[in-house]
């Protein structure tokens, strides 16, 4: 389970995210460059190409600045029993980072032993349990004696509570209402894997999706009269699929008072359409019981994929779906930015039980 959709996010909204974590991802633009996409899995990424994508598409206006990154918290997991995304990319990864986050900044943790998972300091499943990925819990965390989710929360706020019980509830958000009507376009889009990324946001206003000085964190918007679902764009390329809902932890403390909180989202790497396993990546993580501790708001964003990117995969090369897949512009990184923008109203639409087997329902965007 691999998904640079993390590295994709970090770098496309720079200006609005606290700190990432990324788990057996690739370096940002490693589908979209011109090398073989197998490089993406085993390494031997060109890396001043990647470097030079960067740029690229800082000059098509698509991206935040990355000066921005220097400022970011980011911590890379890699096992060394992970056979599927090899340490030497997570290597590269941080070699294309180091251009762009500070040496200070860039956490490295390549010394367990680990397979294609999320890391934890507690549980049954040893390291390594899983080195190629699979449906069983043990192929979606290790206990390997560290803890990647209170890693990443601890150098994004500082001190921070002991994990509790997570008592809160989860809500089912309706996705498909925030995804962006995709935008023609003169600019074209050259042709990794899919990991696993946690991603913390401090400012949640960003309406023109412009760069901008880092802040102090910024209350989400009050919630405001619901408008009404804008209609879908229709049918079905590949690429860019979505599950109709999203999951969101709300922890007790944020109850009733979702717009003062702290939000932290985190992406799945590739997986089934089952509800089920994807709760059990919900409930696996402790991110759930750190935020019921810290008064924070977890969100889970759900893609479908398909047989072109992957099962259950995130969009990370899809190019010709969507030529601006790994920008601010593209529909899934859109998707997410406007769902956690308009989360307070999102939470008020939602569900409190997950979707039926007939609503497993996946949508795909066709460019015009």
């Amino acid at each position: 389970m691999s998904c640079p959709s993390f590295a994709e996010h970090l770098v496309a909204f720079s200006s609005i995210v606290d700190a990432a974590a990324i788990a057996g991802g690739s370096p940002y633009g490693c589908g979209s460059v011109r090398f073989r996409f197998s490089l993406c899995y085993t390494g031997g990424i060109d890396l001043q190409e990647v470097i030079a994508y960067v740029q690229e598409r800082v000059e098509q206006g698509v991206i935040d600045d990355p000066s921005n990154l220097k400022n970011v918290p980011v911590i890379l997991f890699s096992g060394k029993n992970d056979f599927l995304v090899l340490l030497e990319v997570m290597r590269e990864t941080a070699a294309q980072l180091s251009a762009f986050v500070p040496d200070k900044n860039l956490y490295r943790v390549f010394n367990t032993s680990a397979g294609h998972v999320w890391s934890l300091d507690h549980g049954e499943c040893g390291c390594p349990s899983c080195s190629l990925g699979g449906a069983n819990k043990c192929c979606d965390v290790n206990n390997c004696h560290y803890d990647l989710s209170g890693d990443v929360l601890r150098k994004a706020y500082g001190n921070l509570r002991p994990r509790v019980r997570a008592t809160g509830q989860l809500h089912w958000v309706d996705q498909h209402h925030y995804i962006p009507k995709p935008a023609n376009s003169s600019v074209a889009a050259r042709g990794g894997p899919t990991g696993h990324a946690s991603l913390l946001f401090e400012d949640f206003a960003h309406p023109q999706l412009q760069p901008s000085p880092l802040q102090s964190p910024s209350p989400l918007p009050s919630p405001s009269p619901l408008p009404s679902p804008s209609p879908l764009p229709s049918p079905a390329v590949r690429g860019t699929t979505l599950l109709r809902y999203g999951i969101v932890y709300v922890s007790t403390g944020c109850k009733g008072r979702e717009d003062a909180c702290r939000v932290h989202v985190n992406y799945h790497g590739c997986m089934s359409e089952d509800w089920e396993e994807r709760e059990r990546w919900v409930h696996s993580l402790d991110l759930n019981e750190y935020a019921e501790a810290n008064d924070l708001i977890i969100v889970y964003p759900q893609a479908a994929g398909d047989a072109h990117i992957g099962r259950g995969c995130w969009n990370w090369a899809s190019y010709i779906d969507d030529p601006f897949f790994d920008t601010r512009r593209g529909i899934q990184l859109g998707t997410v930015h406007a769902l956690v923008q308009d989360l307070p109203n999102a939470l008020l639409r939602s569900r409190l039980s997950p979707p039926g087997p007939d609503e497993l329902d996946a949508i795909s965007i066709e460019l015009a």
